[in-house]
């Protein structure tokens, strides 16, 4: 039988426990989601809104040359933009393909009740990383 010292310490450790996994899931979440939103459309301003913040500072611009710099950054947008997304698309295909690989290896284990479930798990994945919700 358990004393209630004893019971005290296990419902401490398990709040310490549950926290921290808690906090682990979020955090993975977090950056995830961070990772996706790096090339995503609508973060190109935010993304050239700071980096022009960091030129103006680093260089001391003044508000002319800020203007300036903005107005290049704003017409240059677009064309950096489809490269980073055709660098994302041709970098990953080989990492997609190992993917691939590697889930259909681990779909020839399932059991026909598994697959199902595992699909709807690749598919809710493969959501988030788009960036859809």
């Amino acid at each position: 039988m358990i004393g209630p010292r004893s019971r005290g310490y296990a419902i401490v450790l398990g709040t310490f426990v549950l926290g921290g996994l808690c906090g682990g899931g979020v955090g993975y979440a977090w950056s995830q989601r961070s990772l996706s939103a790096l090339v995503s459309e609508d973060r190109s301003e935010a993304r050239d809104l700071r980096r022009l913040e960091a030129f103006s500072r680093e260089l001391e611009l003044s508000a002319d040359q800020r203007e300036q710099v903005r107005r290049i950054v704003e017409r240059r947008r677009p064309e950096r933009d489809r490269l980073m997304r055709r660098m994302f698309d041709e970098c990953g295909q080989a990492m997609q393909r190992e993917k691939e690989g590697m889930d259909g290896e681990i779909r020839a284990l399932l059991t026909p009740e598994q697959v199902p479930r595992f699909d709807a798990m690749r598919e809710r994945r493969a959501k988030f990383f788009r960036g859809e919700r």
